[in-house]
């Protein structure tokens, strides 16, 4: 069994524990942003025209959670499934409508154009937003899609992290054995692997990175990576244990001048608007601490935003978007705020 898997059913496994879990306070109520309209034919078609892209098709915080969210032009587009979600798209006044019909993830968005995963066709895809004209991209597995420049970076389930060319062309593998996912990030890939110790009886897991064109990855974190870390604006976030305590600290984004923000363990961490957001699962034993959090970058003023149970989350526009422990793997949301708590409706 591949590290990759063994990784991806750990997650799997955090959802189900979660959705076991009885720890919720707060339940998030549906509101009326039911989705409407009807989905766009689904037929796949050949597009012809070529595309301007440059920078990320998305952020960290968009991409995480199997890409549940992403923000284009003040428009969201989500799904309302993790990993087997109809895709759907709220405009800036609320209104949701379903945009496409299908078992997706790892949404991205540029330039006017969508690229996903389809679990139906085991493809990864891109959507004209104007025509609504699919176009197929590579046939088989992607465990985690991202769009930077011109190319989509994507892991199978073997943890072998590639690159292909948004038309199709100049299929590259650029590393093995990433374990729990990967972001970019100033020209560089940042992940975490164990098999890439030196010491061979070290099994820890560390953050390294790579130049995004390929290249030998360098280790930029040297103590040892616990649950998770993020990447951005100029920084490293990440978790280690010091002296048996879970510790948040913060380094540049080489690896250097590191501080020490707080002791407390996350359970996932992003980077959006200038702010540190972070779930934990919580230390005290009726969870009250339990829910997601915002705080500044040197660790002050580290506030709950929601007082809820969940797993992943990610962010796109002025939202958090994430699991609860209710319902079969149904996406719910809140504003970065900490109101307008809801439920995203199915789509039939």
């Amino acid at each position: 069994m591949t590290k990759r898997i063994i990784s991806g059913m750990l997650v799997l496994g955090l959802f189900l524990s979660t959705a076991c879990s009885g720890n919720s306070n707060q339940t998030a109520p549906t509101t009326g942003n039911t989705p409407k309209g009807s989905a766009k034919p689904t037929e796949t078609t050949k597009s012809k025209s070529e595309l301007k892209l440059g920078g990320l098709g998305t952020n960290p915080a968009n991409s995480a959670a199997y890409g549940m969210a992403v923000e284009l032009d003040g428009d969201v587009y989500h799904l309302d499934r993790i990993m087997e979600g109809n895709i759907l798209k709220t405009d800036d006044s609320g209104i949701t409508e379903l945009l496409l019909k299908g078992t997706c993830s790892g949404l991205n968005a540029k330039s006017e154009h969508l690229f996903f995963f389809n679990y139906d066709s085991s493809a990864i895809m891109s959507l004209d937003l104007k025509s609504m004209e699919q176009k197929e991209i590579r046939k088989g597995d992607a465990t985690q899609l991202l769009l930077y420049d011109e190319y989509l970076y994507f892991t199978d389930y073997d943890g072998v992290l590639s690159r292909i060319r948004y038309d199709g062309t100049e299929v590259t593998k650029l590393v093995e054995e990433v374990w729990n996912g990967f972001q970019i990030y100033d020209d560089h890939i940042y992940f975490d692997s164990s098999d890439l110790n030196k010491d061979s009886s070290d099994y820890s897991r560390y953050v390294y990175r790579l130049p995004v064109n390929g290249g030998t990855p360098e280790r930029v974190v040297e103590e040892a990576l616990f649950k998770t870390f993020a990447v951005g604006d100029g920084s490293i976030f990440y978790e280690t244990v010091i002296d048996g305590s879970s510790t948040i600290r913060r380094s540049d984004a080489t690896g250097k001048n590191t501080v020490t923000l707080f002791e407390k363990s996350m359970d996932y961490m992003l980077i959006a608007n200038g702010k540190l957001y972070y779930f934990t699962n919580g230390r005290t034993k009726d969870k009250s601490d339990q829910g997601l959090y915002v705080a500044d970058f040197d660790g002050k003023n580290d506030a709950m935003l929601a007082k809820l149970a969940g797993a992943s989350f990610n962010i796109a526009g002025s939202s958090a978007y994430f699991l609860t422990n209710e319902d079969d793997r149904a996406l719910n949301a809140v504003n970065l705020d900490g109101t307008n708590l809801r439920k995203i409706a199915k789509s039939e």
